[in-house]
Protein backbone atom coordinates (compact mmCIF):
# COMPACT_ATOMS: atom_id res chain seq x y z
CA UNK A 1 0.00 0.00 0.00
CA UNK A 2 1.27 3.13 -1.13
CA UNK A 3 1.49 6.40 1.83
CA UNK A 4 -1.06 7.88 -0.46
CA UNK A 5 -3.44 5.26 -0.42
CA UNK A 6 -2.92 4.99 3.81
CA UNK A 7 -3.12 8.53 4.04
CA UNK A 8 -6.98 8.40 1.91
CA UNK A 9 -7.56 5.19 4.36
CA UNK A 10 -6.78 6.96 7.54
CA UNK A 11 -9.14 10.05 6.21
CA UNK A 12 -11.99 7.46 5.89
CA UNK A 13 -11.49 6.09 9.12
CA UNK A 14 -11.37 9.30 10.81
CA UNK A 15 -14.96 10.54 8.82
CA UNK A 16 -16.13 7.78 10.12
CA UNK A 17 -15.56 8.53 13.88
CA UNK A 18 -16.43 12.05 13.47
CA UNK A 19 -19.63 10.72 12.98
CA UNK A 20 -19.50 9.23 16.82
CA UNK A 21 -17.40 12.23 18.36
CA UNK A 22 -19.49 13.19 21.71
CA UNK A 23 -19.37 17.13 20.85
CA UNK A 24 -19.22 19.27 17.87
CA UNK A 25 -15.45 20.87 18.28
CA UNK A 26 -14.32 16.70 17.94
CA UNK A 27 -16.24 16.00 14.80
CA UNK A 28 -15.35 19.51 13.49
CA UNK A 29 -11.42 18.42 14.39
CA UNK A 30 -11.58 15.01 12.99
CA UNK A 31 -13.50 15.97 9.48
CA UNK A 32 -10.85 18.57 9.67
CA UNK A 33 -7.78 16.33 10.03
CA UNK A 34 -9.25 14.45 7.87
CA UNK A 35 -9.45 17.02 4.66
CA UNK A 36 -5.89 17.53 5.66
CA UNK A 37 -4.88 14.09 5.18
CA UNK A 38 -6.87 13.70 1.71
CA UNK A 39 -5.18 16.88 0.73
CA UNK A 40 -1.88 15.49 1.66
CA UNK A 41 -2.30 12.23 -0.31
CA UNK A 42 -3.70 14.57 -3.45
CA UNK A 43 -0.17 16.16 -3.49
CA UNK A 44 1.63 13.14 -3.01
CA UNK A 45 -0.28 11.98 -6.37
CA UNK A 46 0.55 14.42 -8.26
CA UNK A 47 4.44 14.83 -6.59
CA UNK A 48 4.59 10.86 -8.19
CA UNK A 49 2.57 11.65 -11.34
CA UNK A 50 5.80 14.06 -12.04
CA UNK A 51 8.62 12.40 -11.19
CA UNK A 52 7.06 8.86 -13.08
CA UNK A 53 9.72 9.60 -16.13
CA UNK A 54 12.72 8.16 -15.08
CA UNK A 55 15.32 10.85 -13.82
CA UNK A 56 12.35 13.45 -13.58
CA UNK A 57 12.60 14.99 -10.18
CA UNK A 58 10.68 17.81 -7.94
CA UNK A 59 12.19 20.19 -5.51
CA UNK A 60 10.22 22.41 -3.32
CA UNK A 61 11.42 25.54 -2.02
CA UNK A 62 11.14 27.25 1.23
CA UNK A 63 8.12 29.30 1.40
CA UNK A 64 8.55 32.84 0.68
CA UNK A 65 6.57 34.56 2.96
CA UNK A 66 8.93 38.20 3.62
CA UNK A 67 8.17 39.68 -0.02
CA UNK A 68 5.61 40.20 -2.67
CA UNK A 69 4.61 37.80 -5.07
CA UNK A 70 4.11 34.20 -4.80
CA UNK A 71 4.86 32.15 -1.27
CA UNK A 72 5.76 28.85 -2.36
CA UNK A 73 7.54 27.38 -5.51
CA UNK A 74 8.80 24.05 -6.93
CA UNK A 75 10.85 23.17 -9.88
CA UNK A 76 10.11 20.26 -11.96
CA UNK A 77 12.56 18.63 -14.01
CA UNK A 78 11.50 16.60 -16.71
CA UNK A 79 10.92 16.01 -20.03
CA UNK A 80 8.81 19.13 -21.30
CA UNK A 81 8.84 17.91 -25.07
CA UNK A 82 9.87 19.99 -28.00
CA UNK A 83 12.77 21.10 -29.25
CA UNK A 84 14.18 21.80 -25.69
CA UNK A 85 13.45 18.31 -24.24
CA UNK A 86 14.51 17.75 -20.92
CA UNK A 87 14.98 20.94 -18.34
CA UNK A 88 14.19 22.36 -15.24
CA UNK A 89 10.28 24.35 -15.08
CA UNK A 90 9.64 26.61 -12.35
CA UNK A 91 5.79 26.57 -10.54
CA UNK A 92 4.61 29.34 -8.54
CA UNK A 93 1.36 29.79 -6.21
CA UNK A 94 -0.13 30.93 -3.54
CA UNK A 95 0.23 27.34 -1.78
CA UNK A 96 2.03 24.03 -2.73
CA UNK A 97 -0.84 22.46 -4.16
CA UNK A 98 -1.47 25.69 -6.40
CA UNK A 99 1.97 25.11 -7.36
CA UNK A 100 1.85 21.03 -7.72
CA UNK A 101 -1.87 21.92 -9.67
CA UNK A 102 0.00 23.94 -12.47
CA UNK A 103 2.80 21.98 -13.24
CA UNK A 104 0.29 18.75 -13.50
CA UNK A 105 -1.63 21.03 -15.71
CA UNK A 106 1.94 21.61 -18.09
CA UNK A 107 3.01 18.05 -18.02
CA UNK A 108 -0.76 17.33 -19.02
CA UNK A 109 -0.69 19.87 -21.89
CA UNK A 110 2.88 18.23 -22.90
CA UNK A 111 1.51 14.75 -23.41
CA UNK A 112 -1.57 16.00 -25.02
CA UNK A 113 1.17 17.94 -27.49
CA UNK A 114 3.29 14.57 -28.39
Amino acid sequence: MTLSERLKETAVEMEGSASYAATYELREFYRLRAADLLAAADLIDRLDSLRADEDASVTIHCPNTGREGPVEAIDVYRDWGGMDGWYERPFTGESLSECFQRAAEAAEATKEEA
